[in-house]
């Protein structure tokens, strides 16, 4: 795994996440999907790829490789999703419990 060096170890933290989604990141990962079903996401990753390729400055091969693996995470999370949970049961901001 890649560490920036000279960061302070807080940083290797989750930065954009409260405490309550902290103590329950399914609730995240439910109401990601909610607002973004996978085809839409693909969609939006898609056209989030294309413009940041077109930019001259850009690096797209990390673009690519960072938006691919952005995509396989989130599917992974789908999968995670349905298979602990039910298919397609989830309502935005259920907390779910075992």
């Amino acid at each position: 795994m890649y560490v920036m060096k000279g960061l302070p170890e807080w940083h290797q933290q989750p930065l954009a996440l409260t405490e309550e989604e902290i103590a329950a990141p399914m609730t995240v990962i439910n109401d990601f999907f909610y607002s973004y079903p996978l085809p839409e996401f693909r969609e939006h990753i898609k056209t989030l790829l294309l413009m940041a390729c077109s930019d001259q400055d850009c690096n797209a091969a990390f673009n690519i490789i960072f938006c691919e693996d952005v995509t396989r995470l989130i599917e992974s999370c789908y999968l995670l999703k349905n298979e602990d949970h039910g298919k397609n049961n989830i309502t935005r901001g259920e907390s779910l419990k075992h």
